[in-house]
């Protein structure tokens, strides 16, 4: 049985800042009735969390940072059910270093724990992006996967025009062959990967 893996696949993902997610900050923060605000995934990816975050128990801070994103991009259930359990798996005792922290540094931290486990759950889950991924979840995955990928090449031997043109090519690809390839087996995700960089090679 094929087994998808996360978007560069386990060869690439070690060098993946946040393996799901990517590094983000504080858009905006509306202190009055709203109760949420704005966190920047990464480009044209924004999630809106409550801003209560940082008041949850830590184990749900992080499954409901989980649970914002995997709506945003189309995730599948197959794979948020394998990342919840990889969340599970984690000893309270750890997750006490998250008290005190504050909303946004929850999300951080929920990037961080995501990038550890999403590693396991690509030999595992046979999709990550679901059939039933809307346009918009599609263009939401695109824009997070772009910035991993740029990410994954940071301080490593190909220039930063290089970089930029291995995204844009990847920004490039349609709808389908975005969902395809987030669900293709790592091994042919780090092929194509190598393609977009001979291509790219004398930018």
């Amino acid at each position: 049985m094929k087994r998808a893996g996360a978007f560069l696949g386990a060869a690439l993902a070690a060098t993946i800042i946040f393996g799901l997610f990517g590094c983000g900050g504080d858009d905006s923060t509306d202190s009055s009735s709203a109760a949420t605000f704005d966190y920047t995934v990464a480009d044209d990816l924004v999630i809106t969390a409550p801003a209560d975050l940082g008041s949850e128990d830590p184990r749900q801070s992080l499954l409901t940072v989980l649970d914002l994103v995997a709506e945003k991009v189309g995730f599948s259930s197959e794979w948020s059910a394998c990342i919840e359990d990889g969340l599970d798996a984690i000893p309270d005792s750890k997750l006490q270093a998250l008290d005190g922290l504050d909303a946004q540094e929850r999300i951080q931290a929920a990037q961080q724990y995501n990038a550890q486990i999403a590693t396991s759950c690509g030999k595992q889950v046979d999709l990550v992006v679901s059939p039933d991924a809307t346009p918009d979840q599609i263009a939401a995955l695109r824009a997070l996967n772009a910035f991993q990928l740029g990410s994954s090449f940071s301080g490593g031997k190909i220039t930063e025009a290089q970089t930029n043109c291995v995204v844009e090519k990847y920004k490039a690809l349609p709808d389908a062959k975005v969902v395809e390839f987030s669900n293709a087996d790592p091994r042919d995700q780090v092929r194509l990967t190598l393609a977009l960089i001979r291509i790219c090679a004398k930018a």
